[in-house]
């Protein structure tokens, strides 16, 4: 993600050097100073240098009411930087704004011919780093939920960096999270004129046209792209995408069974990517296959534990609730693993193993979710047990699982009348 600033950051850092140099040949007293390290520049060059952890470190030394407006303005940048790459993109947002709304005093240009070439020099690289930040500002607006797309098309705007294949991916990018499909597919038609090379321009036309629903155009770009560029994961998932949607949830649909059949040779192309995993599960899902949905992704799940929560619904789906707790049981710990199980369970009519897990779901702070509420006091219920069931039910504040417990209220009341239910 930061890697297109390195080389940028080299050659500011080199001409930072020079000026120094050249500063010292003419205030002697300075030298001192220039000798200390430049906790900035330090965390600069290790941001250069890939050393992302380092750098923050050397960021959190410093104290930003210290230091002169320029360097201020390059601390703001690598802390946005160094947020975006932590997937933070309100904080590397408002980091990048606070380095463009920075206003450095301007210095009057020298008249000696060698400082005066430095000073263009410099002038010219803070003016690249400015339009840099744009980019990357417009980059964080992007990944915002929701995204600020008209505002990083303003930003854009203003960087102009049209000799950067990023801008025009973040430009068609804005304009598609806008619904402005025809400066969307222009943007990306002239970054594919410009860089040819690049594959990712023809990939976003295959999702632009999926958006527009002409599913067939999509599948035969996703075809050309694999003849221009040759087969790759992302090729593959984005023309197996575009035939599940041109489905439309259809289970006899011949566009859902050709979405199988090329997720399946991707598969035999890429064993060891999971999203070809996921989607072939979920076109076989929507196909009315669990089991071999469930198959499919319990064999995965071996190498790839993220898989074996998908495994266990899958199993659930087809009916084998016995292997749907198998699978469960291979989940790494989580919530969404607990909540599986009680599921599961409740399903399979276990609900002794149901209420055995109440100290689990109170030690995970569980219990204040309406539907375990709910699903506890449902166990509690078939058990015979109407004090715990109901000490679950008064717990339950959501209009639609409320609906659920005045019903179950109701059929207690029965059984109660009757003389029980069990």
């Amino acid at each position: 993600m930061i890697a297109p600033l390195r080389s940028l950051w080299l050659r500011s850092l080199w001409l930072r050097s020079l000026w120094l140099a050249a500063l010292l040949l003419a205030a002697p007293a300075r030298a001192q100073q220039a000798a200390e390290v430049d906790p900035v520049a330090l965390a600069a060059v290790l941001v250069r240098d890939g050393q992302l952890d380092r750098a923050a470190i050397a960021l959190a030394e410093v104290d930003p009411a210290t230091l002169a407006p320029a360097d201020l303005r390059t601390f703001h940048r690598l802390r946005g930087l160094l947020a975006q790459d932590r997937g933070e993109p309100a904080a590397a947002a408002a980091a990048f704004q606070a380095a463009l709304d920075l206003q450095v005093p301007a210095t009057s240009r020298p008249r000696q011919a060698e400082r005066a070439a430095l000073w263009d020099a410099a002038r010219a690289e803070e003016q690249a780093q400015e339009r840099l930040t744009r980019l990357y500002l417009a980059q964080a607006l992007l990944s915002l939920d929701p995204p600020q797309a008209a505002a990083a098309v303003e930003q854009l705007s203003i960087a102009r960096l049209e000799d950067r294949a990023g801008y025009w991916q973040l430009l068609a990018r804005a304009h598609t999270a806008l619904s402005r499909w025809e400066p969307a597919w222009q943007a990306l038609e002239e970054g594919r004129r410009r860089f040819p090379d690049e594959a990712a321009f023809m990939r976003q036309q295959i999702f632009v046209l999926v958006e527009l629903g002409l599913y067939r155009q999509a599948v035969e770009h996703g075809s050309a792209w694999m003849d221009r560029y040759g087969a790759s994961p992302q090729a593959v998932l984005a023309i197996a995408e575009a035939l599940r949607r041109a489905a439309a949830g259809d289970a006899a649909s011949s566009q859902l069974l050709e979405a199988q059949r090329v997720l399946e040779e991707g598969r035999l192309r890429f064993p060891e990517d999971p999203d070809i995993l996921r989607l072939l599960a979920r076109v076989l899902l929507e196909r009315q296959q669990p089991a071999s949905a469930a198959r499919l992704l319990q064999e995965a799940a071996s190498s790839t534990p993220a898989l074996a929560a998908g495994s266990a619904e899958a199993w659930r789906r087809a009916g084998r609730l016995d292997r749907a707790l198998y699978m469960n049981a291979q989940v790494p710990e989580s919530d969404e693993k607990t909540r599986q199980r009680l599921g599961i369970l409740l399903e399979q009519g276990a609900f002794s193993r149901v209420t055995a897990l109440e100290a689990r779901l109170s030690r995970l702070g569980l219990l204040a979710d309406d539907r375990i509420a709910y699903g506890l006091a449902y166990a509690w219920f078939r058990l015979g047990q109407a004090d715990a069931a109901e000490a679950h039910l008064q717990r339950i504040s959501d209009p639609e699982v409320f609906r659920a417990a005045t019903e179950l209220r109701a059929a207690m009341a029965r059984c109660e009348a009757d003389g029980g239910c069990l």
